[in-house]
């Protein structure tokens, strides 16, 4: 009988051979895509029981994952053998990086995590980071991708196989995140492994979590030397870019003696109740995109705080949302729609994208309230205009 996909994970977690933390950064990736860019994952072409993935949002996660590791001034092994002998690939390649943006930065990790989003990298820095995305494209397809799950398949490639080649990459290619997802080909992995990750990819929990894992892993070569607080710290760090929020702050603002509207209550703002709320929370996306910021009441948006928004409610404030979504699309046009297209379409759907971007905020909505069992907000009692 053929092992379900939960099974198969927790086999990799127990049974695979771990030398690095590259088993437990592949796995926590595919978790974070299949639920955070599903959009992207689709039925091979032929075979409907594997899901086929771009392989550049894997090379993302990566840089975002490893990049704390890679600057922390003190040493942290990502590999059994300690500071003197360790071989981790891409290494050398990272610290390039990372020298490139200095010190003299105040956040280097958000700068960096903003250069990709963007693809607006200095002349200087922009061909290392090609190198390094190279480099951990092929460290993903030739070791983990390889390797794991062989205690289950006892064969290579037994989980993740290669389908389309990437496109040729040269120095001047620019390394942004959806650059990285056309021209990195993709790969493909059974469907109760992707629908096993979509399900239950968050509740990996406690002692057998693929965090927890990784965490005393790089505790025990690294000889003791981080405590595992540290060590978790450095992974949930995220790359937050607070002017990402506060551009959208500034027009709505500057809109209000225009007659703005709370997109929740359809009352009108004045510079004393405003406040911008995340429609999907802050706390379960991490996403500062334009298209996640609307204007609301404060009273609204605290009781709101990090409720997920019913399919119905977003459906009947739809055209609240999307006027909203204009205005911000009219001043910030690229970045808008550069967002849009990574965090709720795909680029072919620009075209078409209210409706189709409301239905797919309704259909995570609905994910996240009755497979997830996040808390449902049902939308305001009544407002009082001050």
């Amino acid at each position: 009988m053929e092992p379900t996909g939960l099974q198969q994970i927790y086999s990799i977690l127990e049974r695979d051979s771990k030398n690095t933390t590259y088993k437990f950064a592949l796995l926590r990736a595919t978790a974070e895509i299949v639920q955070n860019y599903h959009h992207f994952c689709h039925s091979l072409a032929g075979n409907p029981g594997r899901i086929e993935i771009p392989m550049g949002l894997f090379v993302e996660r990566w840089m975002i994952y490893y990049y704390p590791f890679m600057a922390s001034e003190k040493f942290v092994p990502q590999q059994l053998g300690g500071e003197k002998r360790e071989r981790i690939a891409f290494r050398d390649e990272f610290d390039a990086v990372i020298r490139m943006y200095g010190d003299h930065l105040e956040e280097p990790f958000a700068v960096f995590y903003d250069h990709i989003r963007n693809g607006r990298f200095p002349n200087e820095v922009r061909p290392l980071v090609v190198i390094l995305a190279r480099k951990i494209a092929d460290t993903i397809l030739g070791k983990p991708m390889r390797h794991i799950g062989q205690s289950v398949n006892k064969s290579p490639y037994s989980i993740f196989q290669k389908e389309s080649r990437r496109k040729q990459i040269h120095e001047n290619w620019n390394p942004e995140f959806s650059a990285m997802i056309d021209s990195f080909g993709t790969v493909s992995l059974p469907r109760i492994f992707h629908d096993a990750m979509f399900d239950y990819g968050d509740f990996f929990s406690g002692e057998r979590s693929i965090l927890a894992q990784w965490a005393t892993f790089t505790r025990r070569v690294s000889g003791g030397n981080f405590k595992l607080e540290e060590i978790m710290e450095m992974y949930l760090r995220h790359p937050v870019i607070e002017r990402d929020y506060q551009e959208a702050v500034k027009l709505y603002t500057a809109k209000i003696p225009e007659g703005l509207l709370c997109a929740w209550s359809g009352k009108p703002l004045n510079s004393e109740n405003i406040h911008v709320d995340h429609l999907l929370p802050f706390s379960v996306t991490k996403s500062n995109d334009l298209w996640n910021l609307i204007p609301s009441f404060s009273a609204v948006n605290s009781d709101k705080r990090d409720k997920i928004p019913g399919p119905e409610l977003i459906h009947s404030r739809k055209d609240a949302i999307i006027g909203n979504w204009e205005l911000l699309r009219s001043t910030f046009p690229e970045r808008f729609d550069r967002e849009m297209k990574l965090g709720l379409l795909r680029g072919d759907e620009i075209g078409d994208w209210k409706n189709k971007a409301i239905s797919r905020i309704m259909g995570r909505a609905d994910f996240l309230i009755n497979r997830k069992f996040h808390e449902a907000w049902t939308g305001p009692g009544i407002v009082e205009s001050k």
